[in-house]
């Protein structure tokens, strides 16, 4: 295992104690997103952040329409919007990379 799988991995843990202040749809909390590519684990979703960059994001704000789900990020020093839109293989994108859900 490689430094960042284990800082992501401790980091995830220490969010799910965490208590969530904008409610994430059922369907993208506890997931994790893998670049098919690469193999490089994007991002993951908690109940109560998001963990991307090996960083801790707090949900901002979550907007729902057309099962499309746009969301702001914010990690204390920078806020990111991430789109996310289910499909049959479950895929996610930003402006560099594109992921699938993984089960882990």
């Amino acid at each position: 295992m490689n430094k960042k799988t284990i800082i992501t991995i401790l980091l995830a843990l220490v969010a799910m104690a965490g208590q969530a202040k904008v409610s994430i749809p059922e369907y993208i909390a506890d997931t994790y997103w893998r670049n098919e590519t690469t193999g490089d684990w994007e991002i993951g979703f908690t109940e109560s952040c998001a963990i991307y960059e090996c960083q801790l994001w707090k949900y901002n704000d979550i907007n729902e329409k057309d099962g499309k789900v746009v969301l702001t990020l914010n990690n204390g020093k920078q806020d990111a919007r991430r789109d996310h839109w289910e499909t049959k293989r479950r895929q996610m994108q930003d402006d560099h990379w594109q992921a699938e859900k993984t089960d882990i």
